[in-house]
């Protein structure tokens, strides 16, 4: 809000100044030109330039200010298109992660100071059944109606994307195991009464959701990685579940168990799963 008045004040300024400085460069051209035709000719020459500048600087300033709305609209459009999901409204996935690393690196978390937080992975269960057995518009009707349930269902402070195809993403700061085992089970519960098709043929809808909680500060793809591994283990034990470790794997022991490529056996047998 400050930053905008000052913006205000700022437009206000170069408003006045661009007046003053026409104005007065009219009114001295007018003087020049008309004072040899005597002092009446004079005076409707220099008011005649004086208000048709000072009218030709609000207009213009006006129609620039148009223009620059207009523009505005159309950027503050392709700011949405660039960080939002089409279809669910939510952030994106790379503006997602953005966010997280962005709040892990403010904030500067670490494992001194006790504060615990979760990133939650939730994907819709038998996704690929629903388009086959209902079609796709039902599948994004079911993937819209997800991402409402879950704008309703956090905090304001809670970050909510959608990371791709049937799978959404949940930072939840400050919360640590306990509260977030309640939050993902709050959530499942709600997607449980979700019911999608048309009659006659509706499906309800249920979800598996995996969950890392940590402490110290860690690289987004790692905290992703070892929240991942629960979402595997929920698909693995039945779906329709939670899944929430109390830690995260070190960066050390994480190269060990992948190798040395982010995308190593253990990610590919996560990605293996059944969806």
């Amino acid at each position: 809000m400050a930053r905008n008045d000052a913006k205000g004040r700022s437009a206000w300024w170069e408003l006045a100044l661009t007046a003053g400085l026409v104005a007065s460069i009219a009114v001295v051209a007018a003087f020049y030109t008309f004072s040899p035709m005597g002092v009446d000719a004079t005076e409707t020459g220099v008011t005649f330039a004086l208000v048709l500048s000072l009218a030709g600087v609000f207009l213009h300033h006006i129609v620039l200010g148009l223009r620059l709305s207009s523009l505005n609209t159309v950027n503050s459009g392709l700011m949405r298109a660039a960080t939002t999901d089409g279809l669910t409204g939510l952030f994106n996935r790379a503006t997602f992660q953005r966010m997280v690393t962005r709040e892990i690196r403010r904030t500067g978390w670490s494992s001194d100071n006790g504060a615990k937080h979760t990133l939650l992975i939730l994907d819709l269960d038998h996704f690929k059944r629903i388009n086959d057995q209902l079609g796709h518009a039902v599948g994004d009707e079911a993937l819209v109606a997800i991402a409402r349930t879950l704008k309703r269902s956090l905090r304001a402070t809670d970050l909510v994307g959608r990371l791709g195809g049937e799978e959404f993403g949940i930072f939840l700061a400050g919360t640590g195991n306990e509260g977030a085992q309640l939050a993902a089970e709050r959530l499942r519960r709600a997607v449980r009464n979700l019911r999608v098709g048309p009659a006659g043929k509706q499906k309800n809808l249920s979800v598996s959701i995996g969950g890392a909680t940590f402490a110290a500060a860690a690289p987004f793809d790692l905290i992703y990685r070892a929240a991942d591994l629960q979402l595997y283990r929920a698909k693995e034990r039945g779906r329709d579940r939670v899944e929430i470790t109390a830690g995260i794997v070190p960066a050390n022991e994480g190269r060990r168990r992948t190798g040395s490529r982010p995308n190593g056996p253990m990610l590919t047998q996560i990605r293996s799963a059944p969806r």
